[in-house]
């Protein structure tokens, strides 16, 4: 009987401790802090996957992320500079090179030698044409190429010197083609040094390119391409090249464009077998060229490089472009498939919306 009631009297307080007592919590993390968790791209900030603190890789993330994840799943390794390279192409970051801090040591340059009655004239770099918006006409290598060129004829004949006064007066006119207009520098006198000469013959060349009047551009540099004695030998033949180009990205014509592009490319050849200081170019160039005219050879391309391509000084450039070329051939596909499976419907079917 005693033995009852006390059993009755534990299970009374044993119950009495469990009310008292605190709930008990689940296992932890006992936090009620969001986690975020990216479904389309690594975490942020991107510096740490690049160097390789790749996680956890998604199916769903983006072309760039998987290709650099497969570089080091494969034990590859990317440098500093690569790294940073990496990270513009994760975040988007155009691959053209930005000229405003050329034309910033220019317009500098410039200034110095102002005269009391001349005020600096403006530059704009961009221009447009007919309905296409506006592009970078004049590039970065313009005004470097400029800067140079002035500070060299000024350390050689004087910032006083009539010819320097004409050289620099002729640079200005070919600046103003930049933005607008067709401003064409008049030809060097007979009795003018040879040097102003030659330069002159290549501001009007570069006067031309930058009206967009291509034919006499290229005319102009072919000649001055030609001529033995002329400083500027090597880069006019370049520019031939150029002209092409970029009469071909501003023509709407599709078979006009591929004809200009095929050119290029030949022109680029050239110049890699025969101009040591632009081979570099020329091949970025090339490049170009075939994503125009071979996307699909030269998507195979990247794809046998590129997870080898650490050391490419365009790691960056090259990564871009193999992902938009295969993005724009993932879409002709899916449009190819979506048509093949559209003829295959019956004609009611089709008709429907």
């Amino acid at each position: 009987m005693i033995f009852g009631r006390l059993t009755i009297v534990f299970t009374l307080l044993f119950s009495l401790a469990l009310q008292l007592a605190s709930p008990a919590k689940g296992c932890g993390p006992f936090t009620i802090d969001p986690i975020f968790i990216f479904h389309h791209s690594p975490d942020l900030p991107f510096e740490e996957f690049t160097k390789g603190k790749i996680g956890i890789v998604q199916p769903t993330f983006g072309r760039k992320t998987l290709v650099i994840a497969y570089h080091y799943l494969n034990g590859g390794f990317y440098n500093e500079e690569e790294q940073r390279a990496l990270v513009e192409a994760l975040h988007g970051e155009a691959p053209e090179e930005n000229g405003s801090d050329a034309l910033k040591v220019w317009i500098a340059a410039r200034k110095e030698l102002l005269q009391e009655s001349e005020t600096l004239p403006e530059i704009y770099r961009e221009r447009k044409h007919e309905n296409y918006d506006f592009f970078p006409n004049c590039a970065q290598n313009a005004f470097g190429v400029a800067t140079e060129t002035l500070k060299d004829r000024v350390a050689s004949y004087g910032a006083d010197d009539r010819n320097v006064r004409d050289w620099i007066a002729a640079q200005d006119a070919v600046f103003q083609n930049c933005a607008s207009g067709s401003h064409i520098p008049a030809a060097a006198n007979a009795g003018a040094p040879a040097w102003l000469r030659k330069d002159r013959d290549y501001q009007i060349a570069a006067a031309f390119f930058y009206s967009l009047n291509f034919d006499e551009a290229r005319r102009r540099f072919e000649a001055i391409g030609a001529d033995i004695d002329s400083p500027w030998q090597e880069t006019a033949k370049y520019l031939v090249a150029r002209t092409l180009v970029r009469e071909a990205s501003l023509t709407k014509d599709k078979a006009a464009k591929s004809d200009l592009y095929s050119k290029a490319e030949l022109a680029f050849q050239n110049v890699v077998g025969q101009s040591p200081s632009y081979r570099n170019s020329a091949r970025k160039f090339m490049a170009l060229i075939k994503f125009h005219l071979h996307p699909e050879e030269l998507v195979h391309e990247l794809g046998r490089t590129l997870p080898n391509s650490s050391s490419d000084e365009n790691l960056r450039q090259v990564l871009i472009d193999y992902v938009w070329l295969t993005d724009g051939i993932e879409l002709k596909v899916l449009a190819a498939e979506k048509h093949r499976r559209e003829s295959l419907k019956p004609s009611e079917a089709r008709a429907t919306p």
